[in-house]
């Protein structure tokens, strides 16, 4: 009797298998769902987070312009550092990163591009991407605040 029941609970070449495909069956089942996104909310997500990084950006010009403008302040020295008006910041959503443009449009109103599109000197699109990838956010920011 002792030697059937040590035989009952041996493990099978076949028992090792069931388990290792019911595993993965099991987490293709419960990852499959929150993994799978179409083209249009991939697109909306990818311009929301540039429309967020341009207002991001236009804050931070304009607390800069705003600080360059008082008179005799003193700061820390790492923070006499100049904002670009043009560079890149954060990733899309292949990991390539946005490019940034600040324009001044008068003395109270700025402008703020974002985009994922590469282009040559000249202006000209070099971007073989679908359009679902592409990504082009403008932004018109008053400079002033409200309290001015």
């Amino acid at each position: 009797m002792l030697k059937n029941s040590k035989e009952n609970q041996a493990f099978k070449s076949f028992d090792v298998l069931a388990i290792v495909f019911l595993l993965i069956l099991g987490l293709f089942f419960y990852s499959f769902p929150f993994n799978h996104q179409n083209e249009e909310q991939t697109s909306k997500s990818a311009k929301n987070k540039a429309e967020v990084l341009g207002y991001q950006i236009a804050q931070i010009y304009k607390d800069q312009v705003l600080n360059s403008n008082m008179t005799n302040s003193r700061g820390p020295a790492s923070a006499k550092e100049e904002f670009k008006k043009e560079g890149f910041i954060g990733a899309d959503q292949n990991g390539k990163p946005f490019r940034y443009k600040i324009f001044e449009e008068g003395s109270k109103q700025l402008k703020v591009i974002v985009t994922n599109k590469e282009e040559v000197e000249d202006g000209s699109p070099v971007d073989t991407r679908p359009n679902h990838e592409l990504v082009h956010v403008e932004l018109s920011v008053p400079l002033e605040t409200k309290g001015n």
